[in-house]
């Protein structure tokens, strides 16, 4: 073998590891950006399922706060708002429906009246206030007799209940 052609079997081994090197660093950056990629996918389907796990949470809880109007009854609305023992003159008016974005609400108005003992109508309004059952319009205590804290008033509470159609 001669230098010459010693010398062009070393450029064309030196071409062949050049194009091999640069084609191994081509790969390597295609699977480097494909890495890349997924692990934004995984980053974006995790804050997905975040956010699903929100929008789940929060329909539950407006499932908890509100009622089925297609098989609600009297005795129904009474557990729903905790008053199916309760002593109170309670009426329900008939519903009539509301438009809220594209959900469509059942809308019941509701007068509870009765004679309780001051402490009572107060915890009684306290409960309503805070179960949001009801959303509350109204709500009158009239004395009844010598004022003190231990007589009884008569209460009067005006508001509405809001169901879903499930």
């Amino acid at each position: 073998m001669t230098r010459s052609s010693f010398r062009r079997a070393w450029l064309i081994t030196l071409a062949l590891m050049v194009g091999a090197a640069m084609y191994a660093h081509g790969e390597y950056e295609d699977a480097l950006t494909k890495s890349h990629l997924m692990e934004k996918a995984v980053d974006r389907l995790t804050a997905e399922r975040r956010s699903g796990s929100q929008i789940t949470a929060s329909l539950s809880d407006l499932d908890s706060r509100t009622i089925d109007q297609n098989s609600s009854t009297r005795l129904d609305l009474l557990r729903y708002l905790g008053l199916e023992e309760s002593r109170l003159g309670i009426e329900f008016g008939n519903p009539s429906t509301k438009r809220v974005g594209n959900a469509e609400l059942t809308v019941r108005t509701l007068t509870i009246n009765g004679k309780l003992p001051y402490e009572d109508a107060m915890n009684q309004l306290d409960y309503f206030y805070n179960t949001k059952k009801i959303a509350i319009k109204s709500m009158e205590l009239r004395a009844v007799g010598v004022v003190n804290y231990d007589s009884s008033v008569e209460f009067s509470l005006k508001g509405e209940i809001y169901a879903l159609h499930k």
